[in-house]
């Protein structure tokens, strides 16, 4: 054989090697997720990389039971929260209290509240509430997408907002946050 052809051929072998080691590499890694697990209040989620952690300073302020904030990268008005409180007594909650509660409360700040979606959900091996919420934050029009899950000591708030444009940037994000989010 020609020596061309020899080197024409281990030329294509090296490059078909690296093309097979690059698809590899770029499908064969994780998402790039930060994974959270805080023993102290029964909770674990991931959440994307793209976003940063909301100082505990500036998510305490806005709200006390607020424990985890995180929001995209110098982006304020896109944010995810998980809020817990406390519950007077144990013992089962239906998740129509949960979704009418959690309702409730957001109608304080926001009258015009509408829920696109409130249903049951199963997450981590609990039945939880699922709402998809629009409301008008000045002259804001806002989606919020939230999940409740409870436990004999505490309910789980985890809840992603943004400008109601914005959100099928974020959606899949959203999702994934929300949807790993377990509680015990």
């Amino acid at each position: 054989m020609p020596k061309r052809v020899i080197l024409g051929i281990i030329a294509g072998g090296v490059l078909l090697g690296m093309a097979i080691i690059g698809g590899l590499f770029i499908f064969g890694r994780s998402p790039a997720y930060y994974r959270i697990s805080d023993d102290s209040l029964g909770l674990a989620f991931e959440m994307s990389q793209d976003f940063e952690r909301i100082p505990p300073v500036e998510l305490q302020s806005r709200n006390p039971a607020f424990v985890y904030g995180f929001r995209p990268k110098q982006i304020d008005d896109v944010s995810c929260i998980i809020s817990q409180t406390t519950r007077p007594k144990s013992g089962p909650v239906s998740v129509e209290y949960l979704v009418q509660g959690t309702f409730a409360a957001i109608k304080k700040n926001y009258p015009d509240v509408h829920a696109d979606v409130s249903k049951k959900v199963l997450v981590g091996g609990r039945e939880g509430a699922w709402l998809e919420l629009s409301y008008q934050d000045g002259s804001k029009s806002v989606q919020q997408l939230e999940l409740v899950l409870t436990t004999d000591e505490r309910t789980t708030f985890a809840f992603c907002t943004v400008p109601a444009p914005l959100l099928p940037l974020y959606k899949e994000k959203f999702q994934h946050f929300l949807g790993s989010v377990r509680v015990n």
